[in-house]
This record gives structure tokens, sequence and C-alpha cells, in this order.
């Protein structure tokens, strides 16, 4: 049986209580009582519950952002590549629903943190796509005057609004999706619009 360490214990009690009231509304005590520990054994690993909530944000980052495209060579490499990244981001289990709920929290209340979770997405998502299709305008045909930054995010966000439907909202559960179908098809939808 595989050990569950404090600070993931604190982490996953946290989501647990967000998943059914507001941040502001949860308290360390009772994130604490969740996770079995002592309420001083929270401030041992978090200086404040806002520092809590800064490290959940991270968690997601580090979700999403595990994308590399250095490489791609051609358009089938690049297909191949973002098909299989959307399709292993979007397995979506207990853990990775609450957190996708929390950032929905964060981006709708913590207007100074989303901000600053935005440029980081930007950065570290974002452009690296908009770095292979700027090549693919040099290399495979793509159209030279297309809006990258306007391409790139209608299809990440069809993506992932689609995902934040059915996953994080269950639709699923009155009108399920096959979330490969979905991503091939969004995939290939994106690559030709960039012709």
């Amino acid at each position: 049986m595989i050990k569950t360490d404090t600070k993931t214990k604190i982490l996953n009690s946290t989501l647990d209580l967000i998943d059914e009231k507001p941040f502001p509304e949860v308290r360390t005590k009772e994130i604490a009582e969740n996770a079995g520990i002592s309420e001083p054994t929270i401030f041992r690993h978090f200086s404040n519950k806002n520092s809590i909530l800064h490290h959940l944000v991270e968690n997601f980052i580090n979700l999403i952002t595990q994308i590399d495209f250095s490489d791609v060579n051609n358009e089938q490499e690049f297909r191949y590549q973002l098909i299989n990244f959307f399709k292993e981001t979007s397995n979506i289990n207990f853990f990775k629903r609450k957190l996708m709920k929390f950032i929905l929290y964060i981006g709708m209340y913590k207007q100074d943190s989303f901000f600053t979770f935005v440029k980081i997405i930007n950065m570290k998502f974002f452009e690296p796509i908009e770095t292979v299709v700027e090549v693919g305008k040099s290399n495979w045909g793509y159209d030279k005057n297309l809006n990258t930054k306007v391409h790139v995010r209608l299809f990440v966000n069809s993506i992932s609004l689609f995902l934040i439907q059915q996953k994080v909202f269950r639709a699923e559960k009155i009108e399920k999706y096959d979330f490969d179908e979905i991503i091939t098809t969004a995939v290939n939808n994106f690559l030709k619009s960039l012709k």
C-alpha cells in the first residue's frame, strides 16, 4: 500500500472540500479534519490557506503544460503529438476533475491569481503550439496570413470547453461522447483551418 504524504493529504482534502463549497468558506480546521491531521500540521507545510491555493494552481499548470514539440519535423508528427497530448489530458480521474473545478473557481473569483495563471499557460502551452504553426507557415503550406494566436486558442479552447462540460460538469451523464473521436476531429479540423 502506497503511503500518501501529508502535503498531498492536505491538497486532496482541500480539493474535497472545495468540491462541496466555495474556497473562502473552507476553514483550515476542516481541511485538517478531512485529512486526518491536526490543524498546526497544515502550517508546517503551508504558510497560510492561500499558499494551498497557489500550490494547487501549480499542480494544475504542471498537469496540462507537459507538451513538447521539439522533435516535430512535419505535419503528421504535429498531428500525432497533438492527438496524444489531448488524449492524455482528457483522461480525467477524480483528482483531475476536482482540480479543473478548482481552476474554474480561480477564474471566477481570484482574478489576480487567474491572470498570472493565464500568462504561464500562454508561455508553456499556447506558445509551443504557435511556434510549430509558424514553422508550418514556412514549411507545410499553412496560410502565411492567418492569425496564429486566434486559431490556436479556438482549437485548444474548444477541446477544453468540451472536456469541462463533459467531465467537470458531468454532462456525460446526459449525452456521452467518445473523447478519442472528439480530439481526433478537433485536431484534424484545426490542421485544415491552417491551410
